[in-house]
């Protein structure tokens, strides 16, 4: 930055503007070549050729996950969730690489004949999220495509770290990612809630 401030704010703007450009082709792409290089060492077991940080060799696929980008667990995991869904319906996989994440995760939900059309693809491709759903929504009906619904919560710290621990456990349990691990979670917790509960210390058939 030192060095580009010495230049004119025009050059600074094409400089900058390039490299933002970059960034954003790198950021539609990284998503789906990171699930299908995932996928790919899952299935095949190619970690079992791989070594741990201890120098010893990787025991799991779960392992080597969580050592090559720890940072990233649950994103890798998630990529690899919905590109296996968009594989096996036959969804061509030259044409995902340039579908950016969110737009990955609505295709992951329609029909395989609508993960196959060229149209939908391509509409995948160049258009947002928002307008996307709206599209599929009003030319495919059939397809019940679910309304994007946008929540915000805030927690503490310590209740933070409590729910972070239950979604990782959930993504390890379920080798899913992160939102399907979220739904899971709810999903068991209205199935146990909705079945007759006899109380240990009562004994009387509680209804939930």
């Amino acid at each position: 930055m030192v060095l580009l401030k010495e230049r004119s704010r025009c050059e600074q703007f094409e400089v900058i503007d390039g490299r933002v450009r970059f960034f954003e082709k790198i950021n539609r792409t990284i998503y789906t070549e990171l699930g299908i290089l995932v996928l790919y060492v899952q299935e095949q077991h190619l970690w079992d050729e791989g070594f741990g940080l201890d120098g010893k060799p990787l025991r799991s696929f779960e392992q080597w996950i969580q050592e090559s980008c720890p940072y990233s667990a649950s994103y890798a995991k998630d990529a690899k969730e919905q590109i296996k869904i968009l594989r096996d319906s036959g969804a061509p996989m030259d044409q995902l690489v340039e579908v950016p994440r969110c737009n990955i995760r609505v295709l992951a939900q329609l029909p395989p004949v609508l993960q196959r059309d060229t149209e939908v693809l391509r509409d995948a491709q160049t258009l947002t999220e928002d307008v996307f759903r709206g599209k599929l929504c009003r030319e495919h009906p059939e397809a019940h495509l679910d309304p994007l619904k946008r929540v915000k919560w805030q927690f503490e710290q310590g209740a933070w770290e409590v729910i972070d621990e239950a979604i990782h456990r959930a993504m390890a349990k379920w080798d899913c990612g992160q939102q399907a691990a979220i739904e899971g979670i709810f999903a068991e917790w209205l199935v146990e809630n909705k079945r007759e509960e006899v109380s240990p210390e009562i004994g009387q058939v509680a209804h939930a």
